[in-house]
């Protein structure tokens, strides 16, 4: 006797009256999905080693890694941490934007801001180089928009890296300054 879970009826009940047919019309609504271009969904695994939603990313990072002790890390470990810990400051990424932009900070940080794609980029940046030392929540309700709305417009600059060539230069570059930004800092600490 067959397992339960390997029972296929409930699943081809609904493509049609006869085994045959069911079997038919599944079989094409799997291979059209084959077909159509699938986000990956490993390109939502934060950090490489945490899997799930944002604020459950954000909890084991405050609780269990940013308060761990760097050098009680291997190399690889070290580095990680390193990066979760040198988190930047959200005024740090809000002026790095418009300085990058040539546009007042403020401007960009206001919710129906003429610089809508500067915004969206600002929100991409601040979830991710604020996140060890802001949740989402916090990062959106700064923004005065909803986590939702941070996240949809996360995904989208993430989205449009793939093919915005000037899009990719443009955060390129902000992520240049930071990494001069952190460099300089820690010179001086």
């Amino acid at each position: 006797a067959k397992p339960k879970w390997l029972e296929l009826s409930n699943v081809l009940s609904g493509w049609g009256t006869k085994r045959k047919e069911q079997m038919k019309n599944y079989r094409g609504y799997v291979e059209e999905g084959l077909l159509k271009d699938i986000d990956n969904p490993f390109e939502d695994i934060s950090h490489q080693s945490l899997i799930g939603s944002d604020s459950f990313v954000d909890k084991i990072k405050r609780e269990y890694i940013l308060g761990r002790d760097v050098n009680d890390r291997t190399k690889t470990d070290h580095t990680a941490l390193s990066h979760l810990q040198s988190s930047f400051t959200f005024d740090e990424i809000v002026n790095l934007v418009g300085e990058i932009y040539g546009v007042d900070p403020l401007d960009i940080l206001k919710r129906k801001s003429v610089y809508r794609e500067y915004r969206r980029v600002l929100l991409y940046c601040l979830s991710k180089y604020c996140r060890s030392t802001m949740s989402l929540t916090d990062i959106a309700e700064r923004c005065s928009i909803s986590v939702s709305g941070l996240t949809r417009s996360r995904d989208k600059v993430k989205k449009l890296l793939k093919s915005d060539r000037e899009l990719e230069i443009q955060l390129k570059s902000i992520e240049k300054l930071l990494k001069e930004n952190y460099k300089q800092n820690n010179k001086t600490q």
